[in-house]
């Protein structure tokens, strides 16, 4: 009796060790239905988030444009101020040679003689100094030739330079100061 009263007791054991490892299983295989994906609060603001990202960025790569014509303005306004610097600190004529036609471009040359014709050489040291188009910027202006004298003065006239529709650049005719 003893014999079989243990054996029942061990039989007991293992019947609720199996039950409780079912349990287990059970519960296990309930938390890993529960989380199988995104809820919906978490999907609505990730659309959101990419919704505003999509208003913001995109934009800004469409239209490059406006950036290359403000970035060749910002140019040809530092070439002119560089221009009427050379001519001041080394105390000789220096010109700026203005092409408007596509893809317009300014050339610094400098001399001591009257007719500019020594190109000045690039920062990089490869070639002349010229400053080109960005994209299609289009570019005016009121004189071919700028000629700043050993004052920094450009002449008789205000110059004016106009690159697409980005504010005009204006150089003094008494002070050479551009703006």
């Amino acid at each position: 009796m003893r014999m079989c009263a243990e054996q029942i007791e061990t039989v007991k054991q293992s019947v609720e060790n199996s039950f409780a490892t079912e349990r287990g299983v059970l519960s296990l295989a309930r938390c890993a239905k529960n989380q199988r994906g995104f809820t919906l609060i978490e999907l609505v603001a990730i659309i959101i988030i990419l919704g505003i990202i999509s208003m913001v960025a995109i934009p800004r790569f469409a239209g490059r444009n406006a950036f290359d014509s403000r970035a060749f303005s910002d140019e040809v306004k530092a070439t002119l101020k560089l221009a009427q610097k050379l001519a001041i600190s080394q105390r000789r004529n220096v010109c700026v040679n203005v092409t408007t036609t596509v893809p317009a471009s300014l050339t610094i040359n400098v001399t001591k003689a009257a007719n500019c014709d020594t190109p000045l050489p690039s920062l990089a040291g490869n070639g002349n100094y010229q400053v080109n188009t960005r994209g299609g910027a289009a570019l005016t202006s009121s004189a071919a030739n700028i000629t700043f004298n050993a004052l920094g003065s450009p002449g008789a006239t205000d110059i004016t330079l106009q690159v697409d529709t980005e504010p005009q650049i204006v150089v003094s005719k008494e002070t050479g100061y551009v703006h």
